[in-house]
């Protein structure tokens, strides 16, 4: 019924409060799902279950469907009823599911008494604070705690996943390697009511598993779609690392002015350094802004050990190392280069060490943006 790796989570879910199902394409993560949720809500005394997208209207081509699709392989659908306005499923024991999206969050927190939470794929685009508020505000006369079910795939788009507040909350550094099934806890501050109905805040124990699976956990998938998948390790390694493998990263985006250039390599956070020199960087143009990159310099370990280390870490060795530790860019109608030291004066006008200038060829030309017999120099 489930494959093989799946079989001690099928187990020890009840265990935890958050379970988490991350992995490549085809690893079955929302097939064990899909059947762990049926298997409830055939035989719990009480189950009811919130199917949850970002947007509502992305759930019944999803959770809704796939639970639908797994009822009927299984020989099940007489025991169910499938509505399709507005979409829910009911079992004939009076158990079921609601749909639902963090569009609007309050008819989520109006449910009565569910029994657990179903999110799939989106989690990482819902703001922090509209996840908290959800989870939590639903309460449950008829079970102790209300579990969150979460599929999740490793791409992430529009940030660094290593700065998503999901994937730093349940998985922190351990983001960075392949060793991403395991177990977890973490003391959450919540509302309640004392005797006196006073509201307090009070600690709350959330406990977690995550598992992490790839296509080579499945033991349904086709031959052509392994084939597909180890083919990408030749002919795009960035999603041979996400699709295939099963690893974070982030969503690649074509036509990339610097062809090597990877996000989960390059980019982490540096802090500035009063004591080193900076060397800022111009860009003279006026749309669609004016650019000045920040930099600081490092030929050496023992000049900061702890980003040094940082970096070799995610790039390997290297013999030195320039950070671009900011930049400031002067949009319209501060897109002038007088406006833009204006702002670089107001965050480091007292850095005390030397000042490198670099710009382009452009800098040095009279034009209406100086005064005259003067340039951008």
């Amino acid at each position: 019924m489930i494959n093989e790796s799946f079989i001690p989570l099928w187990e020890t879910e009840k265990d935890y409060d958050v379970i988490i199902l991350m992995g490549g394409r085809d690893s079955s993560k929302t097939n064990w799902t899909a059947k762990k949720l049926i298997l409830k809500c055939l035989t719990d005394d009480y189950f009811r279950c919130i199917l949850i997208r970002k947007n509502l209207n992305a759930v019944p081509d999803s959770q809704w469907l796939t639970i639908k699709e797994e009822i009927e392989d299984m020989g099940l659908g007489e025991l169910f009823k499938f509505r399709q306005s507005p979409h829910k499923i009911t079992c004939v024991n009076g158990n079921g599911f609601l749909c639902r999206g963090m569009d609007n969050p309050d008819t989520i927190k109006s449910v009565k008494d569910p029994t657990c939470l179903w999110f799939e794929e989106d989690i990482v685009y819902v703001p922090e604070r509209d996840y908290t508020v959800v989870t939590q505000s639903l309460r449950s006369s008829k079970v102790k705690r209300v579990q969150e079910f979460i599929t999740l795939n490793p791409e992430v788009e529009g940030q660094d996943y290593q700065e998503n507040w999901f994937i730093k909350k349940f998985y922190g550094e351990r983001a960075e390697t392949e060793d991403l099934t395991f177990q977890g806890r973490f003391v959450e501050m919540v509302e309640d009511e004392d005797e006196d109905g006073n509201i307090i805040e009070v600690e709350e124990d959330v406990s977690y598993t995550v598992h992490h699976s790839t296509y080579k956990h499945n033991r349904w998938c086709p031959l052509k779609r392994k084939a597909r998948h180890e083919a990408l390790q030749r002919t795009n390694p960035h999603l041979y690392k996400i699709f295939t493998l099963g690893l974070f990263g982030n969503k690649d985006k074509e036509g990339l002015f610097y062809d090597t250039f990877e996000r989960s390599k390059h980019i982490l956070d540096a802090r500035y350094e009063p004591t080193r020199s900076l060397h800022i960087t111009w860009d003279f143009n006026v749309r669609p802004y004016v650019s000045l990159g920040i930099w600081q310099y490092y030929d050496d370990r023992e000049q900061n050990p702890e980003l040094w280390d940082r970096v070799r870490r995610k790039q390997g060795d290297f013999s030195r190392l320039v950070v671009k530790i900011d930049e400031i860019a002067g949009v319209e109608p501060r897109n002038r280069t007088k406006y833009v030291c204006e702002d670089f004066l107001k965050k480091y006008g007292k850095h005390q060490e030397a000042l490198f200038i670099y710009g382009d060829p452009a800098g040095k030309q009279e034009d209406t943006r100086s005064e005259k017999g003067g340039d951008d120099f």
